[in-house]
């Protein structure tokens, strides 16, 4: 009572080389995600912009903890989805 899939095979899956090298969209809107929110971090770190929450004021420096791990999760999940790919 099911569709037999070898006799439909899916129509709208990319297939050869195009299969082998684009990665899933979720992947890709997730590294750009991940990379923004390190840019933030890098450029309050280079102009020095301030952050203040509910009065207290955040040193700088605290931003490269954040800079450095969703940095890292973007180039990680990159690098990942390169290697799944190939």
């Amino acid at each position: 009572m099911g569709v037999n899939r070898e006799k439909w095979p899916d129509l709208f899956k990319p297939t050869g080389d195009a299969a082998m090298r684009t990665p899933k969209p979720f992947t890709t809107l997730s590294i750009i995600i991940l990379a923004l929110i390190a840019l933030g971090h890098l450029l309050r770190i280079i102009f020095q912009w301030e952050a203040i929450i509910n009065g207290t004021s955040i040193p700088v420096w605290v931003s490269a903890v954040p800079a450095l791990f969703f940095g890292g999760l973007a180039y990680l999940l990159w690098r990942e989805s390169r290697d799944d790919a190939t």
